[in-house]
């Protein structure tokens, strides 16, 4: 069933131009790695666990992006803030 209902979590109050929100999305992505990477233990998976982060509007791409550690998206640099501050209407 994880397979195909993956974990998620939902963090609101983000700004990524402003760089509000960095510690509560960090900490939902370490939660969540921390799940997956539960379940690779289970299953013996070796592969490394990743999060897939979503701006909650349209996006044909933009505002989306994949990470492997909550570091990553502790202090983006400006070309990345940008990439997910920018949604379709």
């Amino acid at each position: 069933e994880w397979q195909i209902n993956p974990y998620f979590e939902k963090i609101g109050g983000l700004d990524f131009q402003e760089r509000e929100g960095e510690d509560a999305l960090a900490g939902a992505v370490e939660r969540v790695l921390a799940k997956i990477q539960a379940k690779y233990d289970e299953l013996g998976i070796t592969d490394q666990p990743f999060v897939i982060v979503k701006a909650d509007a349209g996006t044909y791409g933009m505002g989306v992006m994949s990470v492997k550690s909550a570091d990553e998206v502790r202090g983006l640099n400006r070309k990345n803030r940008n990439k997910m501050a920018k949604v379709k209407e």
